[in-house]
């Protein structure tokens, strides 16, 4: 489970842990290291989830809809009825 949400997550802690890291571990020792290190995990996570379910998610589904629409394709490999193109009727292929 931890392997799964940690693959889920993954491109939110890329993009995030070094800027909270920064954040986190200022160098000055204000805090307990336990407490900074708690702080950079918390951070971390919020960002992460906050990215994947506001950003990643909505484009995720948004593409494999234009896919459909496109290229008749879903994600079960399943043809629609109709096949529409970007571009209008393709050469020699009537999509009405």
């Amino acid at each position: 489970m931890p392997g799964k949400l940690i693959a889920r997550y993954s491109y939110g802690i890329y993009l995030f842990y070094a800027p909270i890291l920064h954040l986190s571990f200022p160098g000055t020792g204000e805090l307990p290291f336990l407490a900074q290190l708690a702080m950079f995990i918390v951070l971390t996570a919020v960002m992460s989830i906050a990215t994947y379910h506001l950003l990643e998610e909505p484009a995720i589904c948004y593409c494999k809809s234009l896919a459909v629409r496109w290229f008749g394709v879903g994600a079960d490999g399943e043809q629609p009825d109709r096949v529409g193109s970007p571009f209008g009727t393709q050469r020699g292929v009537d999509h009405s």
